[in-house]
């Protein structure tokens, strides 16, 4: 498993726990694994989805959660070429447009100049 996605999720445990004001100690008995276990997952060693599954249910909170750790590079890229699409489909969209208002004002510029005359 790659290393930053452990240890993001890793981070992830030990931000609730701190959060709640728990200690390894009462997370480890929470969900009946030693205190070294809970140190480890919090460093990124050893975390499986059975050790997901017991701390969503400890700490109330969705599976995805801690399964979401391992998709935010793969979620952030998403959103960043979604973005990129988005924006070429509404430059191909309104360029015509842009390029018609430019067109108009130039007629309008050459207008009025000649009334001008």
């Amino acid at each position: 498993m790659d290393r930053k996605i452990d240890e993001q999720r890793g981070l992830a445990i030990y931000q609730l726990r701190r959060d709640r004001g728990l200690t390894q100690q009462q997370v480890a008995d929470g969900i009946d694994l030693s205190k070294q276990a809970i140190s480890k997952f919090e460093h990124g060693i050893g975390f499986s989805l059975d050790t997901a599954i017991d701390l969503a249910r400890f700490f109330k909170v969705e599976l995805d959660y801690f399964l979401k750790q391992s998709k935010k590079e793969s979620i952030s890229s998403e959103k960043e070429t979604d973005r990129i699409r988005i924006e070429k489909i509404v430059e191909s969209r309104i360029t015509p447009y842009v390029l018609k208002i430019l067109e108009l004002e130039k007629r309008v510029d050459g207008l009025e100049s000649k009334l001008l005359e």
